[in-house]
């Protein structure tokens, strides 16, 4: 079983909290809710726990809207660039913006690695993606057949 205490981090701005709550709604029973964080990105201070204890979820999900993109100062940026790795365990939804370029010309992520995702999909796309990154090993239909 899984250490469900730093399982799924959802990094979102203000402007995309309502996407932030409704894929926590969604994505728990797949992921137990106690390992799901959903953490606004206003919040970041340059405190170094905060940057090694959120580095440490096994999935990042980060939720890439205008208002995230416009408020990017130097200390999210910084912030962003230390917790989305390895890129391979970020999830990006777009939602609002048409591309991963503007975000990617301020945060230097490999754009290959990520897993990108559209607000215009299902609940069940999101929980596919998602739990493929956490139960790494595990066979993902029977994750959410489980939960």
């Amino acid at each position: 079983m899984s250490n469900s205490s730093e399982d799924l981090l959802i990094i979102y701005e203000a402007e995309a909290e309502q996407w932030a709550s409704y894929l926590h709604f969604h994505l728990v029973g797949p992921i137990p809710e106690a390992g799901i964080c959903c953490y606004d990105i206003a919040l970041v201070t340059s405190r170094q726990d905060d940057f090694l204890r959120l580095s440490g979820y096994k999935c990042k999900l980060l939720i890439l809207s205008r208002g995230m993109l416009e408020g990017l100062c130097q200390l999210r940026r910084y912030f962003l660039n230390r917790v989305l790795r390895p890129e391979t365990s970020v999830v990006i939804l777009l939602c609002g913006v048409e591309s991963l370029d503007p975000l990617l010309e301020l945060v230097p992520l490999k754009r290959e690695q990520c897993l990108q995702i559209s607000s215009e999909q299902e609940p069940r796309d999101y929980q596919l993606a998602v739990a493929e990154i956490v139960h790494k090993g595990k066979k993902v239909w029977e994750v959410l057949e489980l939960g």
